[in-house]
């Protein structure tokens, strides 16, 4: 039947006001909240073997029948419960050619709620001329066969094209598929797949072609021949991008290569006047340490062809990020070129908080043309989220962006992420922990030079929504060119996911809904000058360190990245002292900024103005306010400034004659790669062991406190940096000495608002027989000269014990010989010989042997599942105050399958903390694959050791009581308190 609805034509008043060898593999890319398996934008396995559930399920919505309830705006032309449609660059999923009538929608589909399960791609048009849908309400299945991963072309007889990856010959093996409709808007579709070159050097037995991106060369007016293009990724070789060319009514080629990409950001647009067809992509670069395949160590690259693909140019880096640069782009981008042949170019760039690390998902979207070949600022989104509100795998804040042309304009569509802290109150995020998106629109009317005021299109907030009651706008693909109509606004057609359960299903984020698949109508409006305000930097925080008596200058500089003069000007609101802020060359004039290509202005903040502050270490903290004309005004920068001193990371190998262990001078021991964690040799499975031999993941010095009714918690593990706010912070490098029989390697840490210290001491056997490292821990107050109360004091440990199955782990608890915990390997299967290692005989644990207040057990303990309670790098709120405030140990234990991933948590004691004194633990990290025995061996043996280096009695040197390296009246006070 045919769903005759009119179309919501947004009007033009609404914009302006302001797994391995089956079938079922790797084309969904998996991230994790703790970056923990792999760098944090791994390539996951989506093909398990069977069919099981993904999650949960709520399909309260599905009785509807095509009219799911929903606040945001257009019509529901289809539907999904499998909201996901793209890692990287979305292509295009909905096409017109222009001068035809005829809109066409794909979407990667499906009905059921279970993976692998009836994944298809689905199509819809829209006749213009009847104001009607061609197809039947939720779309109509287009494939047969397991399909994924689509993208739309158009031909100027209307008929609809779309590419994508299937296993079309029933192979397990994904190729890449063109499909072709009968007829305009019929439905009725042949296919052809693109088969690859068995001779050519970049071909492989087994080789997938998948994630296909579509483009049409048509002739006339300059181009000489029909030419259908079909980009794909090749997948189990070595990573090329293919093309894969159809000449008129012949067949595809075999294929031609283009460039080894192992990003997956890459499009493909030809130019409607000639000849020329573009390739952009995103490729990785050097200096950050996170390996091929990547998301966001990466620049933008386009390769050319003069004559339809036939032979290709050197490539061109557009991006061309500096190694000093705070910004790279990210694994998303899109295309299009206008009708002067001009070829523009969008993707969102991912900000640095240094030169090694991220900050976060911060982003800004950025575009470039041949017109005017320089990056250009569209918009920005540099905020802060609520702590547990994530934008979920392969996204920054700015995602999934598509780039158009109408009437003389360029427009640029994306989905944003935490718009709704503008809005006070909640944040726009799931009670999964999921931001709702927004489609934003951006104007320009110079070939993107400038840009006006975005313009949220959906507004549909819908915070601590529960599945279902979800809007989320995301997965939006745009039209290339805009819809002509005769005496009407020309429209851009744009097709987006209404995810009723914010994240991405395949991602294991959210729960399974039925989602419309919506169909939104924009006209080609005129751009609205504003100015708009880019601060560089947007705050100055941690490590923002001066000396005692000492002014720090820094740049402050204004960016105005709209269309229209920025003028203003700065104010400063201090939070503690007075006088120490200073901004030079803005106290006496006014700020103005023009738009174009002067639309900078450079400002000096002094901090610590003329050496004002002398007592360190301190901490200070105020606001510089602009005051502007633009929309957002007053924008603010947070200042925090630390008086005293800050040192960066070091790291170490420490090595036993039989294990090794990485540390950190930031309080950080373990490796998240494995080498360095505490591995033991010759430890093998005939099976493949997950994660190969890695023990400690992490492990680190732990407090919590409650300052008024906030919890505080200081860690440092995950990919947490040491600037972040409840992290320690280096106070020193990385000391070792030789000693007979063992090296000593010293630090020390304080947390990041100053108040506490941790002296770390770990001393590393060096003869034969000993193969555990045994570590000190000394606790005292850091920058405050006053005392806290009910202080916890501890230690995290995340063992990734070596399980027949992922990460999973079991976990134990033994009061003798010395109080101990442990996490265990999990032995589904006896599959081990000829190694005969059970994975339940592997352990990786902590053994607690003398503390400040003489107890003999720890004061509280736990394992858990790291799934349920991180959150980003860290913990959910209040995670680490509400476990080391329980008395008692409290063990997560399995006795079936599945285990899980867990972590570790050690409360020693719960103190009040007084200046001058020390609290001092000592304990060892222990790992075995031979079972209880030998685990209990070693902690007898490190006990004794740790005994014999003067370690378990009260001082290192003779009346030194409170173990500060100083003999003094401090002695005494620490004994008579």
């Amino acid at each position: 039947m045919r769903n005759k609805v009119s179309v919501v034509f947004l009007c033009a008043l609404l914009v302006v006001s302001v797994l391995s060898t089956s079938v079922f593999a790797r084309d969904d890319h998996r991230t994790y909240f703790k970056l923990n398996r792999a760098p944090k934008y791994m390539i996951p396995f989506e093909r398990p073997t069977g069919t099981e559930m993904l999650g949960p399920k709520n399909d309260a919505n599905l009785a509807l029948l095509g009219m799911i309830p929903t606040a945001s705006p257009g019509v529901q032309a289809g539907l999904t419960t499998y909201d996901y449609q793209h890692n990287g660059a979305m292509g295009r999923q909905i096409e017109c050619f222009p001068g035809t009538d005829y809109v066409h929608f794909v979407w990667m589909a499906q009905d059921n709620y279970v993976i692998p399960g009836d994944r298809c791609i689905k199509y819809q048009c829209y006749d213009a001329a009847s104001d009607d849908y061609t197809q039947i309400a939720g779309g109509k299945p287009a494939t047969t066969d397991y399909s994924g991963y689509t993208s739309a072309a158009a031909l100027p007889d209307g008929r609809g094209i779309f590419g994508c990856h299937s296993d079309i010959d029933g192979n397990a093996i994904y190729v890449s598929t063109a499909y072709f409709d009968y007829a305009a808007g019929i439905g009725i579709f042949s296919n052809e797949s693109g088969r690859p070159n068995t001779g050519a050097p970049w071909y492989c037995d087994g080789m997938e072609t998948i994630w296909p991106i579509m483009a049409r060369h048509n002739a006339g007016g300059g181009v000489t021949s029909d030419v259908l293009y079909m980009l794909s990724h090749d997948n189990g070789c070595s990573e090329d991008l293919i093309l894969y060319r159809k000449v008129g009514t012949g067949a595809f080629d075999n294929g031609t290569y283009i460039e080894t990409v192992t990003d997956l950001a890459y499009t493909i647009a030809a130019d409607p006047y000639s000849n020329k067809v573009y390739v952009v992509y995103t490729d990785d670069r050097t200096g950050m340490d996170e390996g091929d395949g990547g998301q966001t160590n990466l620049d933008v690259w386009y390769k050319m062809s003069p004559d339809q693909g036939v032979t290709w140019n050197s490539p061109v880096n557009i991006s061309n990020y500096t190694g000093d640069s705070l910004w790279r782009a990210y694994s998303d981008l899109s295309a299009v070129i206008d009708p002067d042949g001009h070829l523009h170019v969008i993707w969102p760039a991912r900000q640095l908080n240094d030169s090694t690390s991220y900050e976060n998902a911060k982003s800004r979207l950025v575009h470039w043309s041949t017109a005017y070949p320089h990056a250009r600022i569209i918009s920005e989104a540099r905020y802060d989220m609520a702590e547990g509100c994530d934008p979920g795998a392969w996204n920054m804040y700015i995602a999934k962006p598509s780039v158009s042309w109408c009437d003389s304009r360029i427009y640029a569509l994306w989905t944003q992420f935490g718009h709704g802290r503008e809005a006070g109150g909640l944040y726009d995020c799931s009670q999964a922990g999921y931001a709702n998106g927004e489609l934003y629109l951006a104007v320009s009317n110079d070939d993107g030079f400038t840009w006006d005021l975005p313009q949220n299109l959906t507004q549909s907030r819908t915070p601590n929504c529960d599945s279902v009651e979800c809007d989320s706008d995301h997965w939006s693909s745009m039209t290339s060119y805009g819809m002509v109509y005769d005496g009407a606004l020309d429209t851009l057609d744009v097709q987006y996911i209404n995810d009723k359960d914010a994240g991405g299903i395949p991602q294991g984020e959210g729960a399974w809904c039925v989602n419309p698949v919506m169909h939104l109508r924009i006209p080609c409006r005129d751009i609205i000058p504003t100015p708009q305000v880019s601060l560089v930097p947007n705050r100055f925080v941690d490590p923002t360190v001066t000396a005692p008596g000492v002014e720090k200058d820094t740049t402050l500089t204004v960016i105005n990245i709209g269309n229209a003069t920025l003028t203003g000007s700065f104010s400063i609101s201090y939070v503690n002292g007075d006088g120490w802020l200073s901004i030079e060359g803005a106290q006496t004039a006014p700020v103005s900024v023009p738009s174009g290509s002067s639309n900078t202005a450079d400002y000096t903040i002094g901090l610590n103005e003329g050496g004002t502050i002398t007592t360190a270490p301190t901490g200070w903290d105020a606001y510089i306010l602009l005051t502007s004309n633009a929309p957002t005004s007053p924008d603010t920068i947070v200042v925090h400034l630390t008086v005293g001193s800050i040192n960066m990371p070091e790291q170490a190998i420490l090595n036993t004659t039989c294990k090794t262990l990485k540390v950190w001078n930031t309080g950080r021991s373990g490796d998240h790669d494995g080498d360095y964690s505490m591995i033991i040799p010759g430890d093998c499975d005939t099976t493949t062991t997950y994660p190969d031999q890695r023990y400690l993941y992490d492990g680190s010095p732990m407090l919590s406190w409650k300052n008024g009714t906030e919890k505080i918690g200081y860690t440092s593990v995950f990919d947490q940096l040491f600037t972040e706010d409840e992290t320690w912070r280096p106070q020193s490098g990385l000391t070792t000495t030789t000693q007979t029989g063992y090296t000593k390697t010293t630090y020390t840490v304080s947390s990041a608002d100053s108040l506490f210290a941790c002296d770390v001491e770990i001393y590393t056997p060096t003869d034969g027989s000993k193969c555990y490292f045994v570590q000190r821990l000394k606790y005292r107050l850091w920058g405050s000269t006053t005392a806290k109360d009910d202080v916890y004091l501890g230690y995290f440990m995340d063992w990734d014990v070596p399980s027949d199955s992922n990460v999973d782990n079991n976990s134990g608890y033994a009061a003798t010989p010395y109080p101990s915990i442990w996490q265990v390997g999990a032995e589904y299967v006896d599959d081990n010989l000829p190694c005969d290692i059970d994975e339940n005989n592997r352990r990786g644990g902590l053994a607690l042997f003398g503390t400040t207040n003489a107890s003999d057990d720890f004061y509280g303990a736990w394992t858990k599942v790291n799934a349920d309670n991180q959150s980003g790098t860290g913990f959910v709120s209040g995670f680490l105050y509400d476990n080391m405030s329980v008395t008692g140990v409290n063990l997560y234990t399995s006795t079936t399958d599945p285990e899980i991933d867990l972590h570790t948590g050690v409360t020693f004691d719960m103190v009040d903390m007084v200046p001058g004194k020390t609290y001092d633990y000592v304990f060892a990290l222990i790992t075995t694959n031979t079972g209880e025995t030998d685990y209990n061996n070693q902690v007898t043996s490190a006990q004794q050791w740790a005994d014999d280096l003067g370690l378990l009695g009260c001082c290192d040197v003779a009346g030194d009581a409170n173990n500060d390296g100083k003999v003094n009246v401090g002695d005494a006070v620490y004994i008579i308190t």
